[in-house]
């Protein structure tokens, strides 16, 4: 992690599996919006190829390796980005849109999407 009084950088792995740091970078922003957003800010997503792997908050009783686990069981089936992505939508706290619901009600967002993904 690299910290300074305007930023922070973590880094994960560099590949498409989640793993301890992802999760431990999205804990961090997900405390930072429950800690310091308030319903007058406005706040600035920026997304981009590579955030599904990045972005790792699983549901409860689930752990990072279980996520990790299961996508590379279905990479070995020959499932799609697109089809890992579904399934880890359904098993995170915050992929899908469901980040924005840490936000405090009222909270306006902007979204600046960069995909990857053909469609």
């Amino acid at each position: 992690m690299i910290k300074n009084k305007s930023f922070k950088i973590n880094q994960a792995a560099k590949n498409n599996l989640p793993d301890q740091n992802s999760f431990l970078a999205t804990k961090s922003i997900v405390k930072n919006i429950q800690t310091n957003v308030k319903p007058t800010d406005l706040v600035i997503f920026l997304v981009s190829g590579g955030g599904s792997a990045l972005s790792c908050y699983p549901t409860q009783d689930l752990q990072v390796q279980d996520i990790n686990n299961l996508t590379k069981i279905l990479m070995s089936y020959g499932a799609t980005i697109e089809e890992v992505n579904i399934v880890r939508q359904n098993l995170s706290q915050v992929q899908g849109g469901k980040l924005l619901g840490f936000l405090p009600e009222g909270t306006k967002s902007v979204s600046l999407i960069l995909s990857d993904i053909i469609g």
